[in-house]
């Protein structure tokens, strides 16, 4: 017998190929989250950097 992969059903290769998908598209939604919440941080900071430069005046 060769090493086809015919006892694979269609189904099961598709759900594999979902799974894939989802992982990367999780992947790439975790890592747009972290950017805007760096963001958010760096803007804050920045924000709170001149209220204290003002005070200081």
């Amino acid at each position: 017998m060769g090493h086809n992969r015919s006892w694979i059903s269609k189904n099961q290769s598709e759900h594999a190929l979902y799974q894939v998908v989802t992982r990367a598209y999780s992947e790439e939604q975790t890592y747009r989250h972290f950017t805007i919440a760096v963001q958010v941080v760096i803007f804050i900071g920045s924000l709170l950097g001149q209220c204290v430069c003002f005070r200081n005046s």
